[in-house]
């Protein structure tokens, strides 16, 4: 993945995606709404920022972390470079390379569990996120909400069937 964010701004947008087996989780969405802030990408874009607002900003950012995703079996080892574009004046980018944590991968690279590199639990983007407690949230989980309402309204109207 290649993520973009203009300075001064709060908003990424995937502007770059190759999966070479699948198409995995995360992906670009359509309909702007809010990449979670637990990906390492975000972290690295946050912490480029941050530098280079408050002038200590002197290159490449890199991070490493296990992601898994909610309500999912999918783990993954992501590596995310970010840096400040000199080419497109006041944009950050952020490249990602994730790998699917299987019994192949975690054979061949042996410090996939190393204490060092921190774990989370993520998701696609808040509005989809039923992690209701996350402290990284940026909008009101409304996808999620309208599902609980039409599952409590279609479990409403059965029972009034009976």
């Amino acid at each position: 993945l290649r993520i973009r964010q203009p300075q001064n701004e709060s908003y990424y947008q995937i502007t770059k995606e190759l999966h070479f087996s699948q198409m995995h989780t995360p992906h670009s969405n359509e309909v702007e709404e809010h990449y979670c802030r637990r990906w390492v990408a975000i972290k690295v874009l946050e912490e480029v920022e941050r530098k280079r607002l408050n002038g200590e900003y002197v290159g490449t950012e890199c991070a490493i972390q296990r992601s898994k995703f909610y309500g999912s079996e999918n783990e993954y080892l992501v590596i995310s470079l970010g840096r400040t574009m000199i080419s497109k004046k006041n944009m950050n980018y952020s490249v990602v390379i994730g790998f699917i944590l299987n019994k192949e991968l975690k054979k061949r690279i042996r410090f996939w569990q190393d204490k060092q590199i921190p774990s989370d639990i993520v998701n696609v983007t808040c509005e989809s996120c039923p992690i209701f407690d996350c402290e990284q949230r940026k909008a009101e989980p409304w996808r999620i909400k309208m599902e609980q309402k039409n599952i409590q309204i279609r479990t409403t109207i059965e029972t009034l069937r009976k």
